[in-house]
Order: structure tokens, then sequence, then C-alpha cells
């Protein structure tokens, strides 16, 4: 009688409704829940590009020398150094002026690593889990030669203004417009533009920290988010929760008919092609909300190398 009630169970689950489940309400549910039934392949991403692609500077994050190391480049001496366990550099600020920045996060491992600088708002109050602006410096690690070197951008051999959308302090350089999308999992700008009807606040004579802030703003705010800094699982397959769901229910709620829960990339070859395209070729965005499973000409438009 039980196996009787399996079955026919098991027949109910399958044939009642082969329709593919709604992933449009799908949520991202981060790597530590596909660890129980996927401990092979979240091993082989540890360590992996996509898994370095985005850290928080730290002792172990952290490849370049910042035991008093300079760089001279366009005749601005930048000094890379520490402030107790902080990771700081000496160098040209977007007012012209040299200061000290606190990095705050590395871009990858090998062949090279990048560093990056908040600058919070002065006039925004951020959430738990919001990031400001970030910038992305032109002053990298070779981790081959084990040397500093001035990263240009591409057919401009002069010394950038601070002015110049190119410099490392603007918007060329900006994490959260250039970078952001495709080196942390579920990324959401959440830039807010200034409200032309606000009046500007009086800067707070009693507060320097808010002075330098304010010296260093932008029009308007970013309230960045991700549910995870790297290239994790969720970044390729889309949001987990429908497919986590259904592998964690006492029977199975999937078919070949209905699939997994995710998007089915193993279906073709072009599946697997159009989403890894968003970063992995030169394009520009159409409109933003691309996921795996969705058409990439869709959302992006190609551009010749």
């Amino acid at each position: 009688m039980s196996l009787c009630l399996v079955v026919a169970a098991a027949a109910g689950c399958s044939s009642s409704n082969d329709a593919p489940w709604d992933l449009t309400q799908a949520t991202y549910v981060g790597q530590d829940s596909c660890l129980s039934c996927h401990q092979e392949q979240v091993a082989m991403h540890r360590g992996s590009h996509h898994d370095l692609a985005m850290q928080p500077a730290t002792e172990q994050t952290v490849r370049g020398d910042f035991n008093n190391a300079t760089l001279v480049h366009h005749g601005v001496t930048s000094r890379m150094f520490r402030s107790g366990k902080k990771f700081m550099v000496h160098t040209e600020g977007p007012d012209g002026n040299m200061a000290d920045f606190q990095i705050q996060y590395v871009f990858g491992f090998e062949p090279l690593q990048q560093y990056m600088v908040e600058f919070p708002s002065a006039h925004a109050v951020l959430a738990a889990g919001e990031i400001p602006r970030v910038q992305v410096l032109r002053l990298c690690w070779n981790t081959e030669e084990q040397s500093w070197f001035y990263l240009p951008p591409p057919d401009v051999p002069e010394k950038l203004a601070p002015s110049d959308d190119l410099h490392w302090t603007g918007i060329a350089q900006r994490w959260n417009n250039m970078c952001a999308e495709c080196h942390s999992t579920n990324y959401q700008k959440n830039f807010i533009p200034p409200d032309p009807h606000q009046p500007k606040s009086a800067d707070s004579a009693d507060s320097a920290a808010s002075a330098t802030l304010a010296s260093y703003d932008i029009p308007g705010a970013y309230h960045s988010t991700f549910s995870e800094i790297n290239v994790s699982c969720e970044a390729c397959h889309g949001p987990g929760s429908v497919h986590v769901d259904l592998a964690s229910r006492w029977f199975p709620g999937w078919n070949r008919e209905r699939g997994y829960g995710l998007a089915n990339l193993k279906a073709s070859a072009e599946n697997q092609i159009q989403a890894c395209a968003p970063c992995h070729s030169r394009r520009s965005v159409v409109h933003g909300g691309f996921q795996a499973g969705d058409n990439y000409y869709d959302f992006y438009a190609n551009q010749l190398l």
C-alpha cells in the first residue's frame, strides 16, 4: 500500500503540470545554500578568477607591496603604505591635491591586482549593506613581476587632469557604473540623483571630515548593493530560491519537462554563450535586468573589437 502511494505521488508530481517553473519571482539565496548538494562544484569554484573577482582588502587578499612603496607617473609620486591594519595610498585626489586614501576592496588576483577607494557622500545616509561611490585606482600591482605600475587609458599618453572623466576619480573609473555588474552577484546600482528642489545644506564648521567629503562629492548618491561580493554561483545560473526549494522537498518536484528551478543552460551551447556574453564581450547596455536564460540581444548591443 505504501509503495502504491509513493508511485501515485510521483506520477502526480510529474504529470499534473508540465509547464516550466515560474522563475520570475526567484530570489538570490547565496552560495552556502548550494554547498550541501554541490560540494565538488563549490570546491572547484573556490580560488578561481570568478571567486576572486572582488574581495575586501585584508591581509589575506591584498597582494601589493604596501611597505612604503612608491611609484612615479607623470610627475606624481604615489606612496602605498600601512596605517595600522589599513592599506593606504597617498596620491593625487579629485581636487588635484595629494591626499591619503584607504583601500577598501581589491579586484582580481593575477596577473594583476587593482585597488578601490570608497567616497561616501556627505549628503546621504547609507542603510546596512549599501555601498557608496567607489573609484578604482590606476595604480596596479603586477603579481608576476612583483612591482607597481600605472595603468593608463588606451591612447592617452599624457597626464590626466583631475577633472578628466578618465582620471581615477572620474566616472570612467567608477566601480558602481563600470565594473560592479560583472565582478559581483546580483548587483544593484541604486543611484539617487540630486533633488533640484532641495536646498544645499551648509557645511558643518565642526567637522573636518564632513568638509573633506563635501569637497570630493558629486551630485546625487549611490546606495549600491549586491548579494555576494564576488562572481558566485547565482551570477551565472540566476537566482536559486526555486531550485533550492524544490531540492529541499522530501520528493523533488522537478522533472525534465518542467526543469530544475533554474535557467536551463545545459539545453544548448547557445544558452551558455548568452549567459556568459554580458561579462565576456564588448557591448553597451540597452536596458538592465539581464538574468541567466534571457536573450542577450534583448539587453545588449555588441560593439566592434
